[in-house]
């Protein structure tokens, strides 16, 4: 029962940069799965804008969020982001939400996989 209460509170109401975070993500694994199994080659430009996107999107909901939890950041955020990107990804959430964040980074890996397979999906249905 106290496990359904955490979890309806934890999806009852995502804040927008929760939803710009899981949209790029999202995005991102859709058209990394078309690609792979795709015959065309990916362009030079995705790879830019994915990690554009995705410091810029993980930088907004840490600052979003930081604000809301009263967790303090160093001066340079976006170095920080650059150079400790996934680290920082998995720290924030243990320090200011605990074990709940589990099931936080779980949603983040589920939308990715399954945006993933609907992309290969996409992928085997252009090339055939």
């Amino acid at each position: 029962m106290l496990a359904q209460v955490s979890i309806m509170r934890i999806l009852h109401k995502p804040s927008p940069a929760s939803l710009l975070v899981l949209s790029t993500v999202a995005v991102m694994a859709f058209v990394e799965g078309v690609y792979s199994v795709s015959t065309a080659e990916k362009p030079a430009v995705f790879d830019l804008l994915y990690r554009v996107a995705a410091i810029w999107s993980l930088g907004y909901w840490l600052v979003q969020d930081s604000r809301r939890t009263g967790f303090s950041w160093p001066y340079d955020l976006g170095l920080f982001l650059i150079v400790l990107g996934l680290l920082l990804v998995l720290y924030y959430p243990l320090k200011t939400r605990g074990i709940r964040a589990l099931l936080l980074l779980g949603i983040v890996a589920v939308t990715y996989l399954t945006a993933s397979i609907l992309g290969m999906a996409v992928g085997a249905l252009i090339e055939t």
